[in-house]
């Protein structure tokens, strides 16, 4: 059985709403599924002009609305417990998440957990939820993670400090709304690093062992949007068609993965944010040059489409291209932001976490314990 002709599924969310303007949609769409509603965002996002102005309609439109907006930065299993009290305390029946990734993965722990027993913490791992959630509505502010489209939720155990993947299909939005005006106000420092972040979710989606025709369909798609429109999206964040094309291909390549899987890097960079509280999508980009410099050997076809895609002519020129376009949008070098010394001396038990995730099972060449510490060293000297 060859690999076009193995079978497989694939999952998108409920409805997805994409373009310039669609914001203005949320609060038709959440009265579609209840009159009580809680917004989870954060204090940056809600002074976005457009998420302001989608909190204000709501709360015409609805018959009661709450803000759950305190979530300082990666989420961890205290943010999704303290947003749970907001939500049974609104007796809300909709969560409407507005924010990057963290804000979307909190309020998809939040309409999940209201209809489980126990802590998020008892659902790490894949497909543990044993009912569905509340319903739920998912509009990015940045473009980069994926969340809206995916059916991953990244939380860190605040007692261990252990960041856990839990996958689910049940974790789909009802409804996903990308538009560009959400993230026209990006930083240049958050576009650069969640554009990245994107790009590294379509090459793993893409090499990934459990790749497949669909996604990559979406993986291929999204790499080249958001190699056409990042650099400009961060030269001038006003460029709307750039900002489309990052959002639109942040979007695919979170389908894509989200129905595939991620690899390696992902499995490195989630200790890199559980032990040093670095943002997810940074971390990703600290990570991606050199380690996918190490992976090339394991699918050399499959990284000479991506190649192609990225606008390349061959396989081993991806990593020195992805170096520079991380420099020319002054993303920090891993040594930059944790210093070596620090990083190494907990690389073991972060190796030992991230094979332990399963997303480096997945990686086209297998990495072991001491490979993944070998890694980090180079990372941290790159």
């Amino acid at each position: 059985m060859n690999e076009h002709s193995a079978p497989y599924e694939f999952h998108l969310p409920g409805v997805l709403r994409v373009g310039v303007g669609t914001h203005t949609l949320i609060p038709e769409e959440a009265l579609l599924l209840g009159r009580r509603v809680l917004v989870v965002t954060d204090a940056n996002c809600a002074r976005i002009p457009e998420v302001a102005a989608t909190i204000a309609s709501l709360r015409e439109a609805a018959d009661a609305v709450s803000v759950f907006d305190a979530i300082p930065g990666e989420p961890t299993t205290r943010e999704v417990a303290n947003g749970l009290v907001a939500f049974r305390a609104a007796d809300a029946e909709v969560v409407v998440g507005l924010g990057g990734g963290a804000v979307l993965d909190t309020a998809k722990a939040i309409a999940i957990m209201d209809q489980h027993a126990g802590t998020i913490g008892d659902y790490a791992g894949r497909d543990r939820f044993t009912t569905g959630r509340r319903p739920l509505i998912l509009a990015p502010t940045t473009a980069g993670t994926g969340s809206e489209a995916t059916r991953h939720i990244a939380i860190t155990e605040s007692a261990t400090n252990v960041k856990m993947l839990i996958t689910d299909w049940r974790l789909l939005p009802d409804v996903a709304i990308v538009d560009p005006l959400l993230v026209a106000g990006s930083p240049r420092s958050v576009t650069a690093s969640s554009g990245i972040d994107a790009i590294t979710h379509g090459i793993e989606a893409y090499i990934s062992r459990r790749h497949q025709p669909t996604a990559d369909l979406f993986a291929l798609d999204g790499i080249e949007q958001l190699n056409r429109g990042l650099q400009a999206a961060w030269q001038d964040g006003a460029d709307i068609s750039a900002r489309a094309a990052t959002a639109i291909g942040a979007l695919h390549t979170g389908i894509a993965f989200s129905n595939s899987s991620v690899a390696l890097i992902h499995g490195m960079s989630r200790p890199i944010g559980a032990y040093f509280h670095i943002p997810h999508g940074l971390a990703n980009a600290m990570l991606l040059p050199t380690v996918t410099a190490w992976s090339l050997e394991g699918a050399p076809a499959r990284y000479a489409t991506v190649a192609r895609a990225l606008g390349l002519t061959d396989a081993g020129d991806i990593p020195g291209y992805l170096a520079r376009l991380g420099d020319d949008m002054k993303v920090p070098r891993l040594r930059d932001v944790v210093p070596p010394e620090r990083l190494m001396a907990v690389a073991e038990k972060m190796a030992r976490d991230a094979i332990e995730s399963g997303s480096p099972g997945n990686n086209p060449r297998e990495a072991s314990v001491d490979d993944v510490v070998r890694l980090y060293d180079a990372c941290a000297r790159a």
